[in-house]
């Protein structure tokens, strides 16, 4: 049996269809990450910082995504957040802070001389939210994970943004004694009398989980001065502006009898069953469903 050749416009035409179901593909596998794109503002101090955007539906809020400390906006949580949300149509920013260093695109060791302070990191988070603004009509709502959402809440609390509608905090952290912080009553001492002693050269203290931390006097008290007083304070003085946690009850980090004394204020919770600090270990979905769910008690969400 004799088979007739095969036109060459029609294998083309196959071709090009075949071609184009895979390129389909691997968009959809790729996901939010093929859309993304590189942005940047040039701080007062001359500084480049980096962000990561991934534009959405006009009639979505707008999200920004803090990373933690000495982290990136590459940090695992982070990424999978921000990929999560832009999937369901969110405008999502992911700012890399910039920890006084040019175009900063790698975590920071715990043993670099850090000159970087929170008060410095809280104007750098105001200036994003503001590029943002100007991005979008849409509300924006700021969220942070361990303490970058301690960095959102002294910004908001300190200097709020007029376009920003609300703000989550992930795994909360401050600084300061707590369940694993490596700092203690004696670092602080030490560092007040530093800087009482006027000394202008980087002195060695511990800091959340860095047992050896180089910093100035002045940079570290900038830190330790935010811890659970401070930040208890500050959520109790935000009663008017739509706020959320979303806390993992596997988290070590945290001192629950102070999440107790935060929920008798009337803080919104959202507890994940069995969860650490980084919501790993297969509760991820769990997180982005605390997460949407925080959305829409805010008035945010779909």
């Amino acid at each position: 049996m004799h088979h007739r050749p095969k036109d060459s416009t029609q294998v083309q035409r196959r071709w090009a269809r075949a071609l184009l179901v895979l390129m389909g593909l691997a968009l959809a596998w790729l996901g939010p990450q093929a859309r993304a794109e590189d942005v940047a503002i040039t701080l007062p101090s001359g500084i480049m910082a980096k962000a990561r955007l991934q534009r959405g539906a006009p009639d979505r809020p707008a999200v920004l995504i803090l990373h933690g400390f000495l982290q990136t906006y590459e940090f695992p949580m982070v990424r999978r957040l921000a990929d999560a949300l832009a999937e369901d149509g969110y405008t999502v920013l992911t700012p890399n802070l910039s920890l006084d260093i040019d175009r900063r695109s790698q975590s920071l060791a715990c043993e670099a001389i850090h000159t970087h302070t929170l008060e410095g990191e809280t104007a750098e988070l105001w200036a994003w939210i503001d590029w943002l603004a100007g991005q979008t009509q849409a509300p924006i709502l700021v969220m942070g994970h361990s303490t970058g959402g301690l960095q959102v809440l002294a910004q908001t609390a300190t200097r709020p943004h007029p376009r920003t509608r609300g703000i989550i905090l992930i795994s909360l952290a401050y600084f300061g004694p707590g369940p694993v912080n490596l700092e203690s009553a004696a670092d602080l001492a030490r560092a007040e009398a530093d800087l009482a002693q006027g000394r202008s050269d980087p002195q060695v203290y511990a800091l959340s989980f860095c047992q050896r931390y180089p910093t100035l006097p002045a940079a570290y008290l900038s830190y330790v001065h935010w811890g659970a007083t401070r930040s208890h304070e500050a959520i109790a003085g935000l009663a008017g502006t739509p706020l959320a946690l979303v806390l993992g009850t596997g988290d070590s980090r945290l001192d629950w009898d102070w999440v107790a004394r935060l929920e008798a204020t009337g803080t919104r919770i959202r507890r994940v069953d069995g969860a650490n600090h980084f919501f790993d270990s297969g509760h991820e979905f769990d997180l982005w469903d605390a997460v949407g769910d925080s959305l829409s008690l805010l008035g945010l969400g779909p």
